[in-house]
């Protein structure tokens, strides 16, 4: 995400087991806001909940999608703007309470306003800097079809100029758009075929 100050962010992935298996097909399903790890079990990388290691991903980097580029958010705070369960991976450029860039959750069980700005329970927030982009990377831990969605909203209207996002597979765009000032935007990308160790990025 680049260009603005504060957003939330559901990701949600689909895999469909193939046709060989169509017998006892199964759905399976990874949702950001329900794998991300907090305290005391927070994990960059994170697990996801069928036990596979290292498939969510927070991550910095330049502004032109560069995987080799990218580097960890390496520091975990559980209290960011010094509310309890506003828990956060961040970089290293400090800003009014909170570091930059940043992945965190709202895991207080609450709606919280810091400065002002409304982040509910159970969201994700997303903030990049104007010259690094903040990236989420889901890898494969399957051979198969997968499908994603995702939606996202402005929740600072005072900050930023827009957004603009990316989502890629691999080096490839598959989804890009933008929003203004105030706005929301969603992705429902169809279905391919990914094996295992492929990355999807959110950008």
């Amino acid at each position: 995400m680049r260009f603005a100050k504060n957003f939330t962010l559901i990701l949600l992935f689909s895999q469909f087991v193939g046709s060989s298996y169509a017998a006892d097909s199964e759905t399976m399903t990874w949702n950001l806001r329900n794998d991300f790890g907090v305290a005391p079990n927070q994990s960059n990388p994170d697990p996801d909940q069928y036990g596979n290691p290292a498939v969510w991903h927070y991550l910095m980097g330049p502004t032109v999608h560069t995987p080799s580029a990218y580097v960890y958010l390496s520091t975990f705070l559980p209290n960011s703007f010094g509310i309890n369960g506003l828990e956060e991976w961040v970089g290293t450029s400090p800003s009014t309470g909170d570091v930059l860039p940043n992945v965190g959750i709202n895991a207080s069980g609450t709606d919280q306003s810091p400065r002002g700005i409304l982040w509910t329970a159970g969201a994700i927030r997303v903030h990049p800097l104007p010259d690094k982009n903040v990236v989420v990377g889901w890898k494969s831990p399957i051979d198969g079809a997968v499908s994603f969605n995702g939606a996202f909203t402005k929740i600072d209207p005072n900050c930023g100029n827009g957004v603009a996002w990316s989502v890629y597979v691999g080096s490839r765009v598959n989804e890009a758009g933008s929003i203004p000032v105030v706005g929301s935007g969603s992705f429902q990308g169809n279905a391919i075929s990914i094996d295992k160790g492929d990355f999807i990025y959110f950008v």
